[in-house]
């Protein structure tokens, strides 16, 4: 047998243990994706009525939030009854999604409000169906990091979303 057939041998064998390592890898991720799904059809969320969506989320620095919105992610409304505050102050939630600002205050989600509703604060985010998010409500004031004053429920809200406009419902507890 010529050196080059030799060559040519070990270059299909290795095409062939490249294509194996693909295949078992996209069977790992067809199969994470049936997990995914199977958790999230038998996941279950806090439901509350749907109060109207609030324009112009931003986030603790003030800057606009523009999220690319993939086909797995869904917008879920997040309320917070009882957010008294003081001139200056708003309100704000943090978590261990980018979309929440991955537990950076100066970059985690604000809430809004108005006359009307005052003073329950809500915001609407694309969040990942099926994953676990863990989050915070803060006050701060003027955007002064040393001014937050954190939600006295004790530990975290951990919560799975599994479909579209869910609404996760909370009071302020002093």
């Amino acid at each position: 047998m010529s050196a080059e057939n030799n060559d040519g041998i070990k270059e299909l064998q290795s095409m062939q243990k490249m294509l194996d390592d693909l295949e078992s890898k996209i069977s790992f991720i067809e199969q994470r994706k049936r997990e995914i799904r199977s958790a999230s059809n038998s996941s279950s969320s806090t439901y509350a009525e749907a109060t109207p969506s609030m324009n112009g989320v931003e986030n603790a620095a003030g800057a606009s939030i523009q999220h690319e919105t993939p086909a797995q992610q869904e917008n879920i409304t997040i309320i917070l009854k009882n957010g008294q505050t003081t001139p200056g102050q708003e309100i704000f939630v943090i978590g261990n999604l980018k979309e929440l600002g991955e537990w950076k205050p100066n970059a985690a989600l604000k809430l809004k409000t108005d006359q009307n509703s005052y003073p329950t604060w809500n915001t609407v985010v694309a969040l990942r169906l099926g994953e676990e998010i863990k989050f915070k409500f803060f006050k701060m004031a003027n955007n002064d990091i040393n001014s937050i004053q954190w939600d006295s429920h004790p530990g975290d809200y951990t919560r799975v979303f599994s479909k579209d406009n869910e609404t996760f419902e909370a009071t302020w507890t002093n």
